[in-house]
């Protein structure tokens, strides 16, 4: 993981976000880029938080100012960063910038209202998670100085090959140095014996000779409730989900994009398209 991307809008859920990808950046040894997506307003002056209104270009300042912040606080601690300021004419997305930039991850807060639109709430967050082509970290909460990611849970059904998905988590948590525990979805109406699941578990952690982990199953067909109470039996720091677009997919979008609205710790949603 080298490249981490976070859009942010400097409000308070994506100030979280950023000092996340600040300590990930640190323990990855990657380099960060800071997006922020400017309005394309007109010339006349804009309402903002403050009694003061300022023109777009006073705001455009404003906003170079937060992104030079927040590289010059990842610096502090030894972690490379770059701004990216983008005017939006009607058609930029967080996704455009993915791929160009070969991004490994994607971290966002899970919601913010910067004071003149909307940035990182409902429709916006539900996009990247559904079209983004790499992992995306959803943060809720308040950020110390060091990461708290001791124990992860990796949810899915394996209806298809959630093998990548697995591989990009099971890295994530040895770069961390935490426990991975692994919840295999096993639907009610469907039930797989214990014995195969177990044999499939083995056979997929086999290549982590250096990952600390935990096999489980959650018999049940509610996928969000079966991960959640799981989850809280282990005292999850994250929760990691292989998803995709269809029924059939390890787990439908939806269940992501609900467990995001729910869940107070972070989730990262993979996408298995």
């Amino acid at each position: 993981m080298k490249e981490i991307l976070i859009p942010t809008d400097f409000s308070t859920g994506a100030r979280n976000a950023s000092q996340e990808a600040i300590l990930l950046g640190k323990a990855f040894h990657a380099n960060l880029h800071f997006l922020h997506i400017l309005p394309n307003y007109d010339e006349k002056p804009l309402a903002t938080r403050s009694t003061h209104a300022v023109t777009p270009n006073q705001h455009k300042g404003e906003a170079q100012q937060e992104l030079n912040e927040l590289i010059r606080q990842a610096q502090a601690v030894g972690v490379k960063a770059s701004p990216l300021l983008v005017l939006d004419k009607g058609n930029e997305r967080i996704e455009n910038y993915i791929r160009p930039l070969n991004i490994d991850l994607v971290v966002m807060g899970s919601h913010g209202v910067s004071g003149l639109r909307q940035f990182v709430m409902g429709s916006i967050t539900k996009s990247v998670i559904r079209h983004s082509p790499v992992p995306v970290l959803i943060i809720k909460h308040p950020v110390n100085n060091e990461l708290n990611l001791k124990n992860i849970v990796f949810a899915s059904n394996f209806k298809i090959d959630a093998t990548p998905a697995f591989d990009f988590v099971a890295r994530f948590a040895i770069g961390v140095n935490a426990t991975l525990h692994i919840v295999y979805i096993n639907f009610l109406d469907n039930l797989k014996d214990k014995s195969s699941i177990d044999a499939f578990l083995l056979n997929l952690t086999k290549p982590y000779p250096g990952l600390s982990f935990t096999s489980n199953i959650a018999e049940t067909n509610d996928e969000e409730w079966g991960i959640h109470e799981f989850a809280e039996k282990v005292g999850a720091d994250m929760i990691a989900l292989s998803t995709g677009e269809k029924t059939g997919f390890p787990l439908t979008h939806r269940v992501a994009e609900e467990m995001v609205k729910d869940e107070k710790i972070p989730v990262m949603a993979i996408c298995t398209n």
